[in-house]
């Protein structure tokens, strides 16, 4: 992963990006959610996103079946800058289950110079009845809830920066939401007076990821590993390069793989000279999240993507100048991407959809751009 030496995705002087058939992937402004009395429902919002209250910026939807049909999960994102509780029962969020399809939770620290800090702690409740018990977070991690399990509510506590919060619903179109008898479980006040133990050893820490895997090429191909050094390791001083919060090695049976990163100055990823080079999946669909960092304003990207996509006649560019999503349908060849006049960390995750294993099917990458 080089730094450019120069501006690497300048602007055709032709004027505006042309509109291609693959623009209709592209989200570049996403959804919020509200209940109108009748249950949750999603939105582009008219004006500048709305946030819930002043400590929590509420759920933006960037990718969803009713954003691009192919897409098969809804995806939520949103920030937590201050203690707090969600999901007991006088919350708009109540504790609930959903029979119709698993979830993943992420909770992201935002300081991508030291990638394991949550910067606060979450205490997350799961299951009902005798299998009531909490999950207590200090790194950045992710929960998995599968289908049919109870969960909520959650505390944050100890917030002394922005934590990233994001849940994946997997494989649905519906939030079908199952309220729960929420007897036995805590409220912010009681919750360290109701049963559970330290938060680290219940049934549930089985779904649970606390440090995540690095990519890196034996010579063989691209592999995954839970690194055993401490910082974890960075592919360059602006790219800290993906890491995989989860897949079906954390969770047999996980139909995703989702990776996630920090990109915080101008670069260049995906050419023919990189270690990750233009290639496309046979296999699985994939969604790119290009998100910003400032929990004031979560439209503004704090930077300018330019990511490539199609082949021959097809070959196109996307320009993101605010906090969105590519959807990638198998099949469609991408990269390079180039990033520009970042002005704070961007947030990058990949979604791989109904994945087995990792596959990639290298192009010929005659005819994409490069920064010369």
């Amino acid at each position: 992963m080089t730094k450019p030496k120069e501006n690497p995705a300048k602007i055709s002087k032709e004027g505006p990006v042309k509109k291609s058939k693959l623009e209709r992937y592209v989200v570049r402004k996403p959804m919020i959610v509200f209940n109108d009395g009748t249950g949750f429902k999603e939105a582009i919002p008219q004006i500048k996103p709305p946030t819930w209250s002043a400590v929590n910026t509420g759920p933006l939807v960037p990718m969803s079946p009713s954003l691009v049909p192919e897409c098969t999960e809804i995806t939520e994102y949103g920030f937590i800058t201050g203690d707090m509780e969600q999901g007991t029962i006088t919350d708009s969020i109540r504790p609930h289950k959903h029979d119709n399809h698993d979830e993943v939770f992420f909770f992201i620290g935002t300081d991508h110079r030291n990638l394991t800090d949550l910067g606060g702690e979450i205490e997350f409740w799961l299951g009902e009845g005798e299998d009531l018990d909490k999950v207590i977070l200090d790194t950045s991690s992710a929960v998995w809830v599968p289908r049919g399990v109870a969960h909520f509510p959650q505390f944050f506590r100890n917030v002394k920066r922005a934590i990233i919060t994001i849940c994946v619903h997997i494989n649905t179109d519906k939030r079908y939401v199952e309220r729960v008898d929420p007897k036995g479980r805590p409220t912010f006040e009681s919750a360290g007076k109701v049963k559970g133990g330290d938060g680290k050893h219940s049934k549930w820490e089985k779904y649970v990821v606390r440090k995540p895997m690095i990519m890196f090429n034996d010579g063989t191909g691209v592999k995954e590993a839970i690194p055993q050094v401490t910082p974890i390791p960075v592919w360059s001083p602006v790219d800290t390069g993906p890491l995989v919060m989860m897949n079906p090695t954390f969770v047999p049976g996980s139909p995703v793989m989702i990776e996630y990163g920090y990109l915080s100055g101008d670069l260049q990823h995906g050419t023919s000279t990189d270690r990750i080079k233009p290639h496309k999946h046979d296999d699985y669909d994939e969604t790119f999240f290009f998100l910003g960092t400032d929990p004031r304003d979560v439209s503004d990207l704090g930077g300018e993507v330019e990511f490539w996509l199609g082949e021959g006649e097809d070959l196109t560019k996307i320009v993101l100048d605010s906090s969105g999503a590519v959807f990638m349908p198998k099949g469609v060849a991408h990269f390079p991407l180039y990033v520009r006049n970042v002005k704070r960390p961007i947030f990058h995750m990949v979604i791989m959809s109904n994945i087995v294993e990792r596959k990639i099917h290298r192009i010929d990458p005659k005819g994409r751009p490069t920064y010369d």
